[in-house]
């Protein structure tokens, strides 16, 4: 971060794009867990996510401007049968990010996050279980790289100066609330 600010002088968006199931998504029974596992899932997708925001947030504040996108997951919404840790990073980095959200509210940063059910390049990926689930959403198929890249790149624009602590649902039709 302080490469990039020497360089640049600033630090105007980051997007953080962490996104590890760990092992056996969808296959292990949440008892079945080991706590390595979810300490593993946990700091991969919330503590990674937790250390650039607090790295960043310092020099978006002397700017007093600054967005901060951070990938979540639908999972992370609603739950997800035998996907215990990635259910509750991403549950956890959704609330990180309306943590921050209001706290710097009113200083020139938003930071919100992104909500995908499922993406084409995990379903091309992950094979057959993945793309059975993709299929069950609403719209039948995965969001589009396109269409991820196309949000991210709305919550990063200076436009979207209100929002703040705001989860972004893209999936599908498939989202609980």
């Amino acid at each position: 971060v302080a490469a990039i600010v020497k360089e640049r002088g600033y630090i105007d968006a980051v997007l953080n794009c962490v996104n590890t199931t760990g092992k056996d998504y969808g296959e292990t029974a949440s008892h079945s867990v080991s706590s390595e596992q979810l300490d593993r899932v946990m700091k991969l997708n919330l503590t990674s996510t937790f250390l650039l925001c607090q790295a960043v947030l310092p020099y978006m504040l002397k700017e007093q401007y600054g967005r901060v996108v951070n990938l979540a997951a639908n999972d992370g919404k609603s739950g997800a049968p035998k996907c215990l840790a990635f259910a509750a990073a991403k549950a956890a980095v959704i609330n990180l990010t309306k943590t921050l959200g209001q706290e710097y509210a009113g200083t020139g940063i938003t930071v919100n996050c992104i909500a995908p059910q499922y993406d084409d390049y995990h379903v091309n990926k992950l094979g057959r279980s993945y793309s059975e689930r993709a299929v069950k959403v609403p719209m039948g198929r995965a969001v589009d790289m396109d269409e991820l890249a196309g949000t991210v790149a709305f919550v990063a624009s200076e436009e979207n100066s209100y929002t703040t602590g705001f989860c972004y649902d893209l999936s599908g039709g498939n989202a609980t609330y």
